[in-house]
C-alpha cells in the first residue's frame, strides 16, 4: 500500500508540474512576482488534489474542487482576459490529464486483456505499472505541448472558446462518469467510455490547433494588407514626387527664356513691363513642396495628408 501512496504522490506532482508548463505558456501578464504568480496556483491545486483524495470521500467530485480552485488562484495571481485563463486550464485538463490517463488504460486494458486492477485490502486499485506508464506518458505529452505552445502569443476568439468549451464539458463528462464508477462506486465501467473520452480528447486539441492556426492566417492577413497600403502610399508618393521634379525640370529649362525677357525689359528702362511680367509668371512659379522626411513611409503619410488638407482648403 505505501507503494501505491507514492505513485499516486508522483502522479499529482506531474500533474501540477503540466499546469506550471501550460500556465507559462498562455498567462504573460502576473499580478505579482514572476515565480509566485506561477507557483501560488499549483501549491493550492497540489494540496486541494492531496486533501481530496486522502482526507476525504469526494471521489471522481475532487475534479471540480481542483479545477475551481486552480481557475481562482489564476485569476487572482494574473491579469489576463478570463478567456485565455479559460483555455489554459482546458488544455491542460484534456491534454496533460485526461488524454495520458484514457490512452495508458485503454492499451494496457487491451494488452492485459481488461485485467487493470487488483484487490489491495478489499479496495480496487490499478496495478502499479499503470501508475508508472502514466507519469511517463504525461511527461512526454508535456514536453511535447510546452514546445508547441511555449511561444504562444495568439488571442483565441469567443467563438473559438465556445467550441472548445463544449468539447471540453463532453469529455469532462464521460470522464466523469467513469471515474465516478471507479473511486465512488467501485466498478469499472465499458472500456467504451474510455476510448470515447480519448477520441473527444483528441477532438478538443485538434479544434484548439485549428483555433491557433486560424488566428495565425487572420493575423498574417492583417500583416500583409498593411503592407501592401504601404506600398501603394509609397509609390503614390514616388509618382508625385516624380511629377514635381519634371515640372521643376520644365521651370529651369523656361527660366532662361524668362530671365531673357527680362533683360530685355531691363535694357529698355521698363519697369512697369518687368512688374507685369513677373506678376505673370509668379503663378506659374507656385509648387508643392516635395515632402521628404528621410523614411519613404512616413514622407508618403504626410504627403498623402497634405493633399486632403488642399482639399479641403485647410
Amino acid at each position: 500500500m505505501p507503494l501505491y501512496y507514492l505513485l499516486d504522490f508522483l502522479v499529482t506532482v506531474t500533474e501540477i508540474f503540466s499546469l506550471c508548463a501550460l500556465i507559462s505558456c498562455f498567462l504573460k501578464k502576473p499580478r505579482f512576482h514572476k515565480c509566485i504568480s506561477l507557483a501560488a496556483p499549483a501549491v493550492i491545486t497540489f494540496f486541494a488534489a492531496f486533501i481530496a483524495t486522502h482526507f476525504s470521500s469526494m471521489g471522481a467530485l475532487k475534479i471540480f474542487l481542483v479545477m475551481g480552485l486552480a481557475f481562482l488562484t489564476m485569476l487572482c495571481c494574473y491579469r489576463d482576459s478570463v478567456v485565455s485563463i479559460l483555455v489554459a486550464l482546458e488544455v491542460w485538463f484534456i491534454s496533460l490529464i485526461i488524454l495520458p490517463e484514457r490512452v495508458i488504460l485503454v492499451l494496457t486494458s487491451w494488452l492485459w486483456n481488461g485485467n487493470i486492477s487488483i484487490d489491495i485490502n478489499g479496495t480496487a486499485m490499478l496495478k502499479w505499472e499503470i501508475y508508472v506508464y502514466n507519469i511517463l506518458v504525461r511527461l512526454l505529452i508535456m514536453v511535447c505541448v510546452y514546445k508547441l505552445l511555449k511561444n504562444f502569443k495568439y488571442k483565441i476568439q469567443i467563438s473559438d472558446l465556445i467550441v472548445l468549451t463544449i468539447d471540453f464539458l463532453l469529455v469532462l463528462t464521460m470522464f466523469f462518469v467513469s471515474l465516478y464508477s471507479f473511486l465512488n462506486l467501485g466498478t469499472i465501467v465499458l472500456h467504451i467510455l474510455d476510448i470515447a473520452t480519448m477520441t473527444l480528447s483528441f477532438v478538443f486539441m485538434m479544434h484548439f490547433l485549428y483555433s491557433k492556426n486560424m488566428f495565425h492566417l487572420r493575423e498574417q492577413e492583417r500583416i500583409d494588407k498593411m503592407q501592401i497600403e504601404s506600398l501603394h502610399q509609397q509609390h503614390s508618393y514616388y509618382r508625385d514626387k516624380l511629377k514635381t521634379e519634371e515640372k521643376i525640370r520644365s521651370i529651369y529649362h523656361d527660366m532662361k527664356n524668362h530671365l531673357i525677357v527680362i533683360d530685355g525689359y531691363a535694357s529698355q528702362h521698363n519697369d512697369k513691363k518687368i512688374h507685369e511680367y513677373i506678376h505673370n509668371i509668379s503663378e506659374d512659379l507656385s509648387l508643392t513642396n516635395a515632402v521628404d522626411s528621410g523614411s519613404h513611409i512616413v514622407s508618403a503619410l504626410i504627403a498623402e495628408k497634405e493633399d486632403k488638407a488642399k482639399l479641403q482648403n485647410i
